[in-house]
């Protein structure tokens, strides 16, 4: 937690007939600062007044102990425009907000000039949507006038989708809530905070970003890492370096060692992320206590839907369908299962979002990534067994989906490789609660694409691509107008998405079960008894 204050204080001022220099927060600004340690401050000439007569002041001491009680860590920074000017103020404060999951700002800095928190605040909401969205929680802390301020910030963010909520002292969109708080001195006489009660508060608002079961094990996991990251880096002791330069310099290609570490890397992380303190969030008990939470379904249909959240069953859809909730005659099992989905679905979405939600989980559960992707600091896709392509011909879009084997993407020779992919077909919206699909994308207007795999050999198509590093001979996109593009020797293809490795191989063993299939002349009479 950071916050930034023009008028915070270390120590309390002493009294008016017995001036002395006050000491004020490093400001994080200038050369040699340190920000995240305000033990030492360095003195300052200006004599400031008791913080009772000035309800803009902060006592960066009391802040900190109240919120040390609560095993938080917060820096109180001051951020002085006065040597760099409001923009590079601006900058840094958005830089070094990037580091916290809670930002508090004093909304008049300096003087009762808004336009830097104001600015700042614009600026990190910016840079999370270049990121796809990040969770984050803005305090204003401030004596200034609440109402006028939101008013503003509302104007300001308007084509972020943020809505104003708790009487116009907050707003909110997707990812962010923006909280404005009035000092204890100010004039309001409404939702004064105190310092010893503004860690509750803002544990309280926080809440509510995190309200729901994807949000809670999201944010449990993230807490479990950071508990574990100490354990996590005595994992890989600097002692293993050793092992790792030799087993680099024996593999054929020495860049794979990268590749190779980063997969143990990830592996780790999945086994302290199989943490207990994350499963609790979603375990039986957290989904009764969200059926209570929204009044979605009767009593009597709560009763029921807790029961198979709860309890096992070999056949979950005959068990379903026992429920009065549905009770379909369809004697199909599978059309059964489509029709009982589709109905809690409508149920739980009350038939809104619903085919963005059912969208949105199916990307999240296939996908590695997509052309959605902030692509900040990540390499450009590459050509490997998973990737999703496309073009147009003649105003048709035509999806591909590679099947190259991984081993078989790289340390390919300047003459270039034939890479084998089988064509997919569209399946429209409407169609998905009957049809049949196995991936779901979206393109970069976000629209949604339902694409069907059909694994016979016949649907194969092979595409020859050179390498566009020849040092390491893989096949990398091409940014281009915001589109990562491959080259074939035919055709420009755009890259769409890449796939999550198991389902990829799935699809492919499918594939070479058609390949593998034996047809042989056999008894006819013989064969109607076989078995399967």
């Amino acid at each position: 937690m950071i916050c930034f204050d023009d008028e915070a204080y270390q120590e309390p001022p002493k009294a008016k007939d017995q001036p002395s220099a006050a000491r004020k927060p490093d400001d994080g600004f200038e050369e040699g600062s340190n920000n995240s340690t305000h033990n030492e401050i360095p003195q300052d000439n200006q004599t400031i007044e008791n913080p009772n007569d000035n309800a803009h002041q902060l006592n960066a001491k009391e802040l900190t102990e109240a919120f040390a009680k609560k095993e938080i860590l917060c820096s109180v920074i001051n951020p002085s425009n006065d040597i760099e000017g409001e923009n590079k103020c601006i900058e840094r404060i958005a830089q070094m907000a990037r580091m916290a999951d809670v930002v508090i700002l004093d909304w008049e800095m300096p003087g009762k000039d808004h336009s830097i928190a104001q600015n700042a605040i614009i600026e990190i909401i910016k840079e999370d949507q270049g990121e796809g969205g990040c969770l984050r929680l803005i305090v204003i802390y401030s004596a200034a006038d609440g109402i006028t301020a939101i008013n503003n910030l509302h104007n300001c963010l308007e084509k972020y989708k943020f809505e104003k909520i708790e009487n116009g002292f907050a707003l909110q969109n997707e990812h962010a809530l923006i909280v404005f708080l009035n000092k204890l001195g100010n004039f309001q006489t409404t939702d004064r905070i105190g310092y010893t009660d503004l860690p509750d508060r803002i544990i309280t608002e926080m809440l509510k970003l995190t309200k729901g079961l994807l949000p809670s094990a999201a944010l449990r996991a993230v807490s479990v890492l950071r508990d574990k990251s100490h354990h996590l880096l005595a994992k890989f002791p600097a002692r293993l370096d050793g092992a790792y330069i030799v087993h680099r310099a024996l593999i054929p290609d020495p860049n794979d060692a990268e590749t190779f570490l980063l997969d143990l890397l990830s592996s780790e992380l999945s086994f302290i992320l199989s943490n207990p303190k994350v499963r609790d969030t979603l375990s039986a008990e957290s989904c009764s206590e969200w059926l209570d939470i929204n009044n979605i379904f009767s009593v009597d249909e709560k009763s029921e839907i807790k029961t198979v959240l709860t309890e096992k069953s070999g056949n979950k859809i005959e068990k379903l369908n026992k429920l009065n909730l549905f009770k379909l005659n369809e004697s199909d099992s599978r059309k059964k299962g489509q029709d009982i989905a589709n109905k809690l679905f409508n149920k739980v979405y009350k038939e809104i979002g619903v085919d963005d939600a059912r969208a949105d989980m199916s990307v999240l559960s296939t996908l590695d990534r997509d052309c959605r992707t902030p692509q900040n600091n990540i390499d450009p896709p590459r050509l490997k067994l998973g990737s999703i392509i496309r073009r147009v011909v003649e105003g048709n879009t035509q999806y591909f989906l590679c099947f190259q084997p991984l081993c078989d993407s790289v340390r390919i020779d300047k003459k270039g490789k034939s890479f084998p992919f089988l064509s997919l077909t569209c399946i429209k919206t409407e169609d998905t609660n009957s049809g049949s699909f196995d991936i779901c994308v979206r393109d970069k207007n976000n629209d949604i694409v339902w694409l069907q795999v059909d694994t016979k050999p016949s649907n194969i198509v092979t595409l020859c691509f050179k390498p566009t590093c020849k040092q390491h001979g893989y096949i990398a996109a091409k940014l281009r107008d915001s589109a990562y593009l491959f080259q074939s020797t035919e055709d420009e293809f755009e890259w769409c998405a890449d796939i999550k490795i198991g389902k990829a191989q799935r699809l492919a063993s499918n594939l070479a079960t058609r390949i593998h299939t034996l047809g042989i002349d056999e008894f006819e009479w013989m064969r109607l008894h076989q078995k399967g």
